[in-house]
């Protein structure tokens, strides 16, 4: 963020005039924040993978960290994550996972 408002601040003074340039560096800017949002989500899916996986010993944590995990991602997100519980967990947990996300589709 530091450097975006620096390279702003720099063509701000360097051609305050020059309208093209100014609306191509928001645009960057604008790409760059979406980037960033979308590496947190994608950071957050890959956390929520981590943690079932070591909470995968107590079925009671297992349900828990998995219903949290669901509140915390989008959509599309939940939709891996029942996929990527199922490949991986099923044998144990299937109930438990099939509930958790029954509660959530309601």
């Amino acid at each position: 963020m530091v450097l975006i408002k620096t390279l702003t601040d720099g063509v701000n003074n360097f051609c305050k005039n020059d309208a093209r340039i100014l609306k191509f560096v928001r645009f960057l800017k604008y790409r760059f924040l979406k980037f960033e949002l979308n590496l947190k989500l994608a950071t957050m899916f890959e956390y929520s993978k981590e943690i079932l996986t070591k909470v995968s010993f107590d079925k009671d944590l297992f349900r828990k960290e998995l219903l949290k995990a669901i509140k915390w991602l989008t959509a599309d997100e939940r939709k891996l994550l029942m996929i990527w519980c199922f490949a991986t967990f099923h044998d144990r947990y299937g109930a438990v996972i099939t509930q958790a996300f029954k509660q959530v589709i309601r």
